[in-house]
């Protein structure tokens, strides 16, 4: 300030030089303000995020308004975040509109509340893909002892084997071990007798001597 009226030579002209500039930081702070407010009004959450990643993107243009000396209020922001979830969150903000006062409700209140939910969720996800996993092996097709023999006896015929154990695991391979369950760890991806896990009793799953034994491919 003092290089911008220091050639003024009277107070009046340094005191419309200072109107002048203080004029002039008002408009591009107002044509800021004006920005951000409208990145905000367009602001939604994207599926592929979190409620997290989307509160933060949120919170940080409010506090550049802030901090540009416009007021913005706690119940607009948190309205705001209510609004612009994806409609996964309905039921969860159908229950705090609902049941909570928002009007009342802080930003960090109605995040917590929010984040509770979509781990809920993401857990429930994981509970059914499993369940859906474990369906899916349960359901692999299945050979008697005597077809498992004759696929690997007709492979050897033909020159692709080479003994017994090599020829189960070639066929064996053919296979999407992602489906396949080990009846020693419980696992997903392999057999039981390659399994890594020190073998286990598992009376229920031995493969006996007889023909019609089922065999999980």
């Amino acid at each position: 300030m003092v290089l911008a009226i220091a050639e003024k030579e009277t107070a009046k002209e340094a005191w419309n030089t200072l109107k002048e500039i203080h004029i002039g930081e008002e408009r591009v702070r107002n044509a800021n303000v004006q920005i951000l407010k409208r990145e905000l009004e367009r602001m939604y959450m994207e599926d592929a995020e979190t409620i997290g990643e989307y509160a933060m993107k949120l919170t940080t243009i409010v506090n550049k308004i802030r901090a540009l000396g416009t007021k913005v209020e706690e119940t607009t922001v948190v309205e705001k975040l209510l609004h612009t979830v994806p409609d996964k969150f309905q039921h969860i903000v159908s229950t705090i509109e609902q049941w909570g006062d928002v009007t009342k409700m802080t930003m960090a209140e109605a995040i917590g509340r929010l984040k509770a939910y979509e781990a809920s969720m993401a857990g429930r996800r994981r509970d059914k893909m499993g369940d859906q996993q474990l369906l899916y092996a349960h359901n692999e097709p299945r050979l008697t002892r005597a077809e498992w023999e004759a696929i690997v006896a007709e492979e050897k015929r033909n020159g692709e084997g080479s003994g017994s154990n090599d020829d189960k695991k070639k066929y064996r391979g053919k296979f999407d071990k992602s489906k396949v369950r080990c009846y020693n760890c419980q696992e997903f991806g392999h057999f039981a007798d390659e399994c890594p896990e020190p073998k286990k009793e598992r009376a229920l799953h031995v493969i006996a001597d007889t023909d019609d034994e089922p065999t999980l491919l």
